[in-house]
């Protein structure tokens, strides 16, 4: 196994940290559900956004899911090997301690979905990234499909 080259990898979340700042924010105001994503700039279809705060982790069992805590979820990654990501919510003061796919609202009811996850080979390492699957405008939600 390699060793990790931990200023790599801090260049690397730095780099995506800044980038997802200047494009999204969390806010509890017009939002479907307690807590969401709103689009900060313009966001264009077929655009990926990374979101550092996600850590892939390896399973040992083939059957994962959602699942909800108030500090994490876990997002099944399908792919040769069982692997999820792990999602905490760190502390919502700290912006730069946040994975804000913790604060996604799922497209429910006639609610259409605008992202989808996905997981992309990145810097020797797989990252969480956010797919724009239509134009999204200033102030408007984030939504995805659990």
């Amino acid at each position: 196994q390699k060793p990790v080259d931990l200023s790599q990898f801090q260049r690397t979340y730095e780099k995506f940290d800044t980038i997802i700042n200047e494009r999204v924010e969390i806010t509890k105001h017009g939002v479907v559900d307690g807590f969401g994503v709103v689009a900060k700039q313009f966001l264009t279809r077929g655009d990926t956004i990374c979101d550092p705060g996600a850590v892939l982790c390896r399973a040992n069992r083939t059957i994962l899911s959602l699942e909800d805590s108030h500090h994490f979820i876990m997002l099944q990654c399908h792919g040769t090997q069982p692997s999820y990501f792990k999602i905490h919510s760190f502390d919502l003061e700290d912006p730069h301690r946040v994975a804000r796919t913790f604060y996604l609202n799922e497209a429910r009811g006639d609610l259409v979905p605008n992202i989808r996850w996905k997981h992309k080979y990145y810097q020797q390492r797989n990252h969480l990234f956010w797919e724009i699957l239509r134009d999204i405008h200033p102030g408007e939600e984030l939504l995805v499909i659990y």
